[in-house]
């Protein structure tokens, strides 16, 4: 287990996603967001989960969920101009939501509503 928080884990941490703040995380945390980087098939999808890290994001969306690979795709194909990193946490869940339906019509009237 990681003890401290290393400064170039962190160094590579903020040099993948520079627009979030990573301010106060915790060795644990930091350890499971350098898995992310790593084992994410695409930036978008680490991106997404990586924001669960960040402490700007935690007051903007402390009970989303990460974009799973499967809905970052379904999203990408309804909406590809939408960056879900700039969603609130209700539309968060409100797009989360559409794929569960099935229906790509259903993703691109919330994405629409956006």
């Amino acid at each position: 287990m990681v003890s401290e928080v290393s400064s170039g884990q962190l160094a590579r941490l903020q040099q993948y996603a520079p627009e979030l703040d990573f301010t106060g995380i915790t060795a644990s945390e930091l350890e499971q967001a350098l898995n992310v980087i790593d084992s994410a098939d695409s930036k978008g999808e680490a991106l997404a989960q990586l924001r669960t890290y960040s402490t700007n994001s935690v007051s903007e969306a402390p009970s989303a969920a990460p974009f799973t690979e499967a809905e970052l795709s379904q999203i990408a194909t309804a909406a590809p101009d939408l960056d879900p990193m700039t969603l609130t946490a209700e539309q968060r869940a409100e797009l989360q939501a559409a794929p569960a339906t099935g229906d790509s019509e259903e993703i691109m009237r919330v994405t629409d509503s956006f």
